[in-house]
């Protein structure tokens, strides 16, 4: 909410992911992703641990994802979720880029720290 108060008023936060306790189902479905996305993308194997990985969310709750609203449209950073390619990906970030930058900067402000 204070990171919120940084940024002008037609770019919101929105949480999309944060706690996440241990559960099978998951772990499963994280596997499956994995092995479509290794299966698809064999010279994007590096990126696996990153994308699949929990990230923090099963451990302490302290790890969130937001996604950023821009006048009241949520931007599609990754339009086919983690199977968007880097290019489709990097085009987008630099479309964006201003507006990214104000939500990274209110985000550190307030002590989050980015990945």
């Amino acid at each position: 909410m204070k990171a919120q108060e940084k940024l002008p008023d037609n770019i919101q936060l929105v949480l999309t992911r944060g706690y996440q306790s241990k559960s099978w189902m998951l772990k499963i479905m994280r596997r499956a992703g994995a092995l479509a996305f290794a299966l698809l993308y064999s010279d994007r194997k590096t990126e696996i641990p990153e994308i699949f990985g929990h990230n923090g969310h099963a451990t302490d709750g302290n790890h969130i994802d937001v996604s950023i609203r821009l006048n009241d449209q949520t931007l599609k950073l990754l339009p086919k979720s983690v199977f968007t390619s880097i290019a489709t990906a990097e085009n987008i970030m630099a479309m964006y880029s201003p507006v990214i930058s104000k939500v990274k900067t209110a985000l550190q402000e307030c002590g989050f720290k980015i990945h």
